[in-house]
C-alpha cells in the first residue's frame, strides 16, 4: 500500500513541478524569440504525462485502500470494541450507523464489547499506573 501511495505522490509532484517549469520557461523565453518559447512545451508535455500517471496511481491506491479495508474490517471493529455482527445485513446496518456517527456526529446505540473491563470498572490505559 505504501508503494502505491509513494507512486501517487511522486507522479503528482512531478506533474506540478513540470507545469510550473513550463510556465516559468514560457515567461522567460517568450520575449526573446518565439522559437525558443517552444522549449516550454517539453516540460508541459512531461507534466501532462505525469498527470495521467498520477490519475492511474490514484485509482490503484484507492483500490488498494478498499482491499485493505475489506480484509481488515473486523480488526477495526475489534479495535473499536464493537461486537462483531453475525450476518451481512447486521454488518451493513452497523457500518451505516458508524459512518453516520463519524461523518455527522450522531450518537450510536451499539454497545461496547470491551475485553478489558473488570467488574464494571475500566482498567487504566497501557503504561498508566
Amino acid at each position: 500500500m505504501s508503494d502505491r501511495r509513494n507512486t501517487l505522490d511522486a507522479a503528482a509532484r512531478l506533474s506540478v513541478t513540470m507545469a510550473a517549469t513550463a510556465v516559468v520557461a514560457a515567461v522567460l523565453l517568450l520575449p526573446s524569440s518565439s522559437w525558443w518559447a517552444c522549449l516550454a512545451l517539453i516540460p508541459l508535455t512531461i507534466a501532462r504525462v505525469a498527470y495521467l500517471g498520477a490519475v492511474r496511481a490514484a485509482l490503484a491506491y484507492g483500490e488498494c485502500v478498499c482491499t485493505a479495508f475489506d480484509l481488515h474490517r473486523f480488526d477495526m471493529l475489534t479495535a473499536l470494541h464493537v461486537p462483531l455482527p453475525g450476518t451481512p445485513e447486521a454488518e451493513r446496518a452497523l457500518n451505516r450507523q458508524l459512518c453516520s456517527a463519524w461523518r455527522q456526529g450522531t450518537l450510536t446505540t451499539t454497545p461496547y464489547d470491551d475485553p478489558q473491563r473488570l467488574d464494571g470498572r475500566d482498567r487504566p490505559p497501557h503504561g498508566a499506573a
